[in-house]
């Protein structure tokens, strides 16, 4: 195969992709003791063309089969292999026997890129930083970082670099390696995510103007086996909310959970990421490891409504059973005509096809490029009936704007009819999944409904500040894969597990950490996935 970076920003590259075969393996070997074996072939290298950064060298790109390229920007981009496993980070210790390593000269790795968010038309940026490449070379073969617990088992993440920098143009690779990993146990998402209770519980939040409001969904849940608890909303802190569930939760452990309301109405928490320095998260309320733990411990979600009637029509949408009817199309995926490395489209396809090849689900593609594929056809697929949506581009709060001849906006939801079968929605941009009253497209989808007919969006996950370009993709990858599985019952299993998928996959994990602040369910989180 062959590939062509074409020119973008400060540096432009062309290579040609031949596949070097590598294998990796990691392995329980012992009670709390993991084996890492890798062996590899001579990787490829490929040479750059003209470089456009002053005072920078000719760079390369470092090619494992199989292994993807390390995103943090400017950093030197080199191959890496990661891992969730069992176990706090503090508490292992790794070592590398029969290693042997080879040494390649007159090799400078490129600069990993500085994406903008999805809000901007900006193009990835490139920069040469010395001192970067040359403190690498200090960077272990294994680095291992804490992602807090899950339900009080603690996760790490363990990162395998087979190359790195020797100094400014050498780079030194692992061809083969065995490395003991003490204080791990390997980790099994699924069987995880899986671990509830015959009769689990839900926690409702609810301020006292939509309590009757939800006393149909909580009997719902009852009568679907659910334990009910719930906490009322009189205008506490989040600090104060946040213990109130902290508190319940070690009485009586939470499995699902719904805030009722908007963040103006029940306010989450703020906290600074690099979108903005004041973003408003529900995440803080359901990571209940204390500080420093990522991973929510309850799938929760948020009903937003702007009153009393059509916070009573939300619940009755989110409760409607999920029909099999037959459909023209299970699935849609809306793509920009932007990005690199995946492109848009690539991603869009990553994210559909496993529910094409896994729940034999007939598909179409909307693409940017393509004129024909524009507001009407988004409308008529709507009205016709959808189980999936996918969309991957720009967004402004109101509107997809990464459609053929325009955008998709809160006016164009107006015009869908409606349908028995509605979609759950994955949006991989800016700004429309805000949990507010102030023409959010997500709250629109979510609160649409055709002449009193339920109509729009079955339920609703999608970013609530700019976002930023790969890592919300690749947790949209995530959640396609979990959903094609027959092991996830609830929708909220399957986000988590794309949260999870993005967790483990992307090397820059600060930035993967943010997106599990920016997104937000609107929803049902213990809606049932038919298979």
């Amino acid at each position: 195969m062959s590939c062509v970076l074409k020119a973008l920003g400060l540096l432009a590259l062309s290579f040609v992709c031949l596949p070097s075969w590598a294998n990796v393996q990691l392995t329980q070997r012992s009670l709390g003791v993991l084996e890492l074996l890798w062996e590899t072939g001579q990787p490829e290298i490929y040479n750059s063309k003209k470089v456009q950064i002053k005072g920078a060298p000719n760079f390369n790109k470092i090619y494992f089969s199989g292994m993807s390229l390390s995103q943090t920007p400017h950093h030197p981009s080199l191959p890496y292999k990661s891992f969730i496993v069992e176990g706090a980070a503090n508490e292992m210790s790794f070592s590398i026997k029969d290693k042997k390593v080879v040494i390649l000269n007159e090799v400078t790795p490129v600069p990993a890129a500085k994406w903008p968010c999805r809000c901007e038309d900006e193009k990835p940026e490139w920069e040469f930083r010395e001192d970067l490449y040359v403190n690498s070379s200090q960077k272990p073969w294994l680095q291992v970082t804490s992602l807090g617990d899950y339900k009080g088992t603690p996760l790490s993440r363990i990162t395998f670099y087979p190359a790195k920098m020797k100094n400014l143009n050498t780079v030194e690779f692992l061809k083969s390696a065995s490395i003991e990993i003490r204080g791990a146990t390997s980790w099994d998402s699924t069987k995880m995510l899986k671990n509830l209770k015959e009769q689990g519980r839900f926690l409702i939040i609810s301020p006292e103007k939509f309590k009757a409001d939800l006393q149909v969904f909580a009997d719902a849940k009852v009568q679907a086996g659910f334990d009910v608890v719930w906490i009322d909303y009189t205008n506490q802190s989040s600090e104060r909310l946040a213990q109130q569930i902290k508190n319940l939760h070690a009485r009586l452990p939470i499995d699902f959970a719904v805030i009722a309301g908007s963040h103006a109405e029940v306010p989450g928490h703020l906290v600074y990421t690099s979108a903005d320095p004041q973003t408003p998260t529900d995440r803080l309320y359901f990571s209940l490891g204390g500080q420093g733990d990522r991973v929510p411990d309850v799938f929760y979600s948020r009903l937003v409504a702007s009153d009393s009637a059509k916070m009573r029509q939300l619940v009755q949408k989110v409760l409607k059973d999920v029909k099999l009817t037959p459909l023209q199309h299970e699935a849609i995926g809306l793509a920009s005509d932007e990005g690199l490395n995946p492109s848009d489209e690539q991603y869009i396809h990553e994210m559909i096809e496993p529910l094409e090849r896994q729940l034999a689900w007939n598909s179409q593609y909307f693409l940017q490029r393509r004129r024909g594929d524009g507001v009407d056809s988004i409308i008529d697929s709507f009205s016709w009936g959808l189980r999936w949506l996918n969309y991957i581009g720009h967004g402004v709060g109101p509107a997809w704007t990464s459609v053929a001849g325009g955008e998709f906006n809160t006016e164009h939801v107006r015009q869908i009819r409606a349908h028995d079968v509605m979609p759950v929605i994955i949006d991989v941009a800016c700004q429309n999944g805000r949990l507010s009253h102030d023409n959010r497209l997500g709250v629109h989808l979510m609160n649409h409904h055709d002449r009193g007919e339920m109509a729009g969006a079955k339920a609703y996950y999608g970013g609530n500040v700019d976002i930023s370009w790969h890592p919300p993709a690749v947790m949209a990858v995530g959640i396609g894969k979990a959903r094609a599985q027959a092991d996830f019952k609830y929708l909220g299993q399957v986000l988590l597990a794309g949260q999870l998928y993005l967790l483990e996959t992307y090397e820059d994990l600060p930035a993967a950490f943010e997106n599990l602040s920016w997104y937000h369910l609107q929803g049902d989180p213990s809606l049932v996935m038919p298979h």
